[in-house]
């Protein structure tokens, strides 16, 4: 499995868009700024392992799909 903070970014910011969510109630739902969500979906910053599985948990998904690239 290949990780990536690019794959992470292009799938935070792919759920995010296919359920209407704006960055700015993404960033609400997982505690963090709409600064902070705009980084980590043009994969300028790499989000801890806690905040992968809080945003998972947003988007009620897999660890799995948020890094693997296939």
């Amino acid at each position: 499995m290949e990780y990536h903070i690019n794959i992470i970014g292009k799938k935070v910011r792919e759920l995010r868009k296919i359920r209407g969510i704006t960055q700015s109630k993404l960033a609400k739902g997982i505690k963090l700024s709409r600064a902070s969500v705009t980084n980590i979906e043009r994969g300028k910053h790499t989000p801890s392992l806690e905040r992968l599985i809080i945003i998972s948990n947003f988007f009620q998904t897999t660890l799995d799909y948020l890094l693997a690239d296939k």
